[in-house]
């Protein structure tokens, strides 16, 4: 059963709010300076993030519209190709300045570890019904009900 037959089983309402969540993490030299960015490179969390906001599905997210407001996308070429592959560039670029993307590192020892990387977006259930079954695939649902917290993995 995939994320959106199991949501569909929770009976929340299509315009009931919902955090999108993604992770993912390896093990680092943490005393090297560019650990974060190789695990970023290596993870493809940016492009599966990417992917997930330019989905038409997802139109008006917070994510996107932080980039337009900061004028990041300005440099898009409008020939409606590459869109996503764009992004992924922007969030990879933009990853020190802007939360998109939290990370915790769990230090073992004075110079190994564990990275972990996060991406959260807020949505609707209504959205993540309409989406592409492609698109979130990898991510889990977290919300709040009557009936206390709840998170749906795919």
């Amino acid at each position: 059963m995939n994320l959106q037959e199991k949501l569909k089983q929770a009976n929340l309402d299509k315009d009931h709010p919902v955090i999108l969540i993604c992770k993912d993490g390896e093990d680092v030299i943490h005393v090297w300076e560019d650990y974060q960015e190789e695990v970023l490179a290596s993870t493809g969390i940016a492009t599966t993030l990417a992917e997930l906001i330019t989905d038409p599905s997802f139109k008006g997210n917070e994510v996107l519209e932080e980039m337009r407001n900061h004028d990041l996308l300005e440099l898009y070429p409008r020939d409606n190709s590459g869109f996503s592959d764009y992004v992924a560039d922007v969030i990879t670029e933009n990853f020190f300045e802007f939360d998109w993307i939290d990370r915790h590192t769990e230090q073992y020892d004075y110079k190994r570890g564990f990275l972990t990387l996060e991406a959260r977006v807020n949505t609707t259930v209504g959205q993540v019904l309409a989406a592409d079954q492609h698109t979130i695939a990898g991510w889990k649902v977290n919300t709040v009900t009557d009936l206390g917290h709840m998170t749906i993995e795919g």
